[in-house]
């Protein structure tokens, strides 16, 4: 529970607002573990985090298991586990070459020859990523920061989801999501990681 209320409460009671999910979420014991950001399919900038389960290793090595050597890294969050948030906007002008790219064509998970993980996007109610400078307890059940790259951009200046990614990632789907039906209550693995301190 989070202030008292399940994760699901703050979404079918709009009068909590995100505002006060965050909020509580980000406080434990009176002492503030940071903050996340809910993503949704009626965000004005949509965005696609891709988060690499690749631990232990550098951002350029990370970045390069999804084999996209034409490229450029992204901007990244470093996870409170060593993990990657490979982080960029949705352009449907980048996407134009394949007229059935969508969003919402993105799975929630995805495995590759040398990199799997999961995928946070605006493209589904209840998705959340945790934003740098939050501590919280990572994989290891140690407490790391979120550390964000050098110059990080604001969302609208992040670099377009590449069509060659995009395409790999939606090459064997067999179903559109992955994601929960609506009404099913999940705590994301973020959240958890809140509660965890």
């Amino acid at each position: 529970q989070i202030g008292g209320r399940d994760w699901g409460d703050y979404f079918e009671a709009p009068e909590l607002g995100h505002s006060e999910l965050l909020a509580r979420a980000a406080m434990v014991g009176d002492t503030a573990a940071g903050w996340a950001l809910i993503l949704q399919p009626t965000d004005p900038v949509k965005l696609v985090v891709i988060d690499s389960d690749s631990y232990g290793i550098s951002a350029e090595q990370a970045w390069s298991d999804f084999g996209l050597s034409d490229v450029a890294m992204p901007p990244y969050v470093r996870s409170a586990s060593g993990g990657h948030h490979f982080w960029f906007r949705w352009s449907s002008n980048e996407m134009q070459a394949d007229p059935n790219a969508s969003i919402n064509r993105l799975p929630s998970k995805f495995t590759l020859p040398a990199v799997r993980g999961d995928i946070r996007a605006s493209n589904a109610p209840r998705l959340l990523i945790v934003l740098p400078g939050t501590r919280a307890v990572g994989h290891q059940k140690k407490v790391g920061t979120y550390t964000a790259s050098p110059g990080f951009p604001s969302v609208d200046k992040l670099p377009p989801f590449p069509k060659h990614l995009y395409r790999r990632l939606t090459f064997n789907e067999t179903k559109p999501t992955e994601r929960p039906i609506d009404g099913e209550r999940q705590l994301p693995t973020e959240a958890t990681h809140f509660l965890d301190l």
